[in-house]
């Protein structure tokens, strides 16, 4: 997966660096907003320019499909969420999204752990995603204080209480949150 996103990356690189609007190659005018922008003339800033870029703009359009998604839509739909749910397997992943797009997630999260059955294909993946992020020490208390609107975990652990007993990925997200004590 990470690899696809690299690939991703230089791909993106080239598409800026061939649709600029000026002769010297220095700006970038794959949007309106980026066309405002002058890239420098180095090659290596200009790929790590281009990275930054790319990854804004490919967590927030992550961010916005998985706020989309609904139950009982295509299984192929859910390939975002999935998509992350593989990338906190590993600890060494908890850089992939920014504050502002890690604040989004938990809160879509909890919205759809809230607002679906516990037997829900949805829920259980968005519960499998917060399990990863507790467990792999991603979300810890610490991360949640220094967000710009902390997250709290009252809300979504009284949800999980009353679930607990009748579904597994249910007890064990509220084990993974107590653990953490957040």
């Amino acid at each position: 997966i990470l690899s696809v996103i690299g690939i991703a990356c230089k791909q993106n690189a080239r598409f800026v660096s061939r649709n600029s609007n000026s002769t010297d190659g220095n700006s970038c005018a794959s949007t309106p907003e980026l066309s405002r922008r002058k890239l420098p003339v180095s090659k290596d800033k200009d790929t790590k320019i281009s990275e930054e870029i790319f990854t804004k703009v490919f967590s927030e359009k992550l961010m916005a499909r998985i706020n989309d998604l609904k139950t009982n839509q295509p299984l192929n739909s859910y390939l975002p969420l999935k998509l992350l749910i593989d990338i906190y397997q590993l600890k060494n992943n908890q850089n992939f999204l920014g504050n502002n797009d890690f604040s989004v997630l938990l809160r879509i999260a909890e919205r759809n752990i809230g607002d679906l059955s516990y037997d829900n294909y949805l829920r259980k993946l968005f519960s499998q995603l917060l399990i990863n992020l507790i467990k792999f020490q991603i979300v810890t208390k610490e991360k949640i204080e220094g967000m710009l609107d902390p997250f709290d975990f009252t809300g979504l652990r009284m949800i999980l209480e009353v679930d607990a007993g009748e579904d597994v990925v249910s007890g064990e997200l509220l084990r993974e949150i107590e653990e953490a004590k957040l």
